[in-house]
C-alpha cells in the first residue's frame, strides 16, 4: 500500500503532494533505522553438523560447519514502539 492509497483511504480527496512526501520520508527514516539497527544486533549462531554419506563400499563422515541466522535477533531488533 501507498501512502497516497493510506491517505486517500483515511480522508479521502482532501490529500495534498506535502502530506505524501511526508509520509514517505518518515518511513524512509524509520526503514532505515531498522535496517542499521538490524545489521548491528542480527546475530549469527556456529554449530557443527556430522553427515555420513556414501554406500557400504565407500562411507564418508564429515563433520560440518553451520551457521544459522537468528531470525528473531532481527526482526525484534528495532522497536516498532519508535514508530510515532
Amino acid at each position: 500500500m501507498t501512502a497516497r492509497e493510506i491517505l486517500l483511504e483515511h480522508r479521502g480527496n482532501l490529500v495534498n503532494h506535502g502530506e505524501i512526501e511526508a509520509m514517505i520520508e518518515f518511513a524512509k527514516l524509520h526503514v532505515a533505522r531498522a535496517l542499521k539497527k538490524a545489521s548491528e544486533e542480527g546475530k549469527v549462531h556456529q554449530h557443527s553438523r556430522d553427515y555420513t554419506i556414501g554406500r557400504k563400499s565407500k562411507i564418508i563422515r564429515q563433520k560440518t560447519e553451520v551457521y544459522e541466522v537468528d531470525r528473531d535477533s532481527i526482526l525484534n531488533a528495532y522497536d516498532l514502539d519508535l514508530i510515532k
